[in-house]
């Protein structure tokens, strides 16, 4: 910032021109912006394919190592058991409410 502000002053002592001179620079700064911001962008960009390509690789591993008819049966008896304490759960708050107005 230093460096252009020194370049407009300098030439502003300047007689002809010096409008053009520092719309040049004024330019030249927004453009050298421009192509910083690009590079910020390629380079986030980059960053999130590795991240991208890490995170495919552990899927793939994942995946290799999940048995999905063993997680089927497990999940299968799971459920069987849930419905087998809902109906005992039921049952013990039928009693419970039968019970209650003989107390």
């Amino acid at each position: 910032h230093k460096a252009i502000y020194k370049a407009v002053v300098s030439t502003q002592s300047g007689h002809y021109g010096r409008g053009r001179s520092i719309k040049k620079f004024i330019m030249m700064k927004a453009n050298i912006q421009a192509i910083s911001l690009k590079i910020t962008t390629i380079k986030s960009q980059g960053a999130m394919a590795n991240a991208m390509k890490g995170v495919t690789k552990a899927m793939t591993s994942m995946n290799k190592q999940m048995n999905m008819p063993q997680l089927q049966k497990i999940m299968m008896e799971f459920e069987k058991e849930a419905d087998i304490m809902d109906m005992k759960k039921e049952k013990s708050t039928d009693c419970d409410s039968a019970l209650i107005p003989l107390l």
